[in-house]
């Protein structure tokens, strides 16, 4: 899962969203992604890249989550998150 915007910065919720979804999270260098993808945009657009191509290996990684929690604790994180979404409703 590749990640991006203000939240991404902390290093907690990253590594617990790994560890969630049992999937890897990479972070880009450039947080805020969605404007970077806008100028490139822009650029293709106004002929500066001719390509999609020549931009798409723009982004770079800054850090990468993998899964560490024991998959006993997950699904009792799941559970209680599930109970607790059931008392809200």
């Amino acid at each position: 899962l590749r990640v991006d915007g203000g939240a991404c910065t902390n290093n907690f919720l990253m590594q617990f969203q790994a560890d969630i979804i049992q999937k890897t999270i990479d972070r880009s260098i450039e947080i805020e992604s969605t404007a970077l993808g806008v100028g490139m945009l822009a650029g293709l657009a106004i002929g500066f890249w001719s390509h999609y191509e020549e931009i798409q290996d723009a982004r770079k990684t800054d850090r990468v989550f993998t899964a560490q929690m024991l998959d006993n604790e997950r699904k009792l994180l799941i559970n209680s998150w599930e109970k607790a979404v059931k008392k809200a409703l």
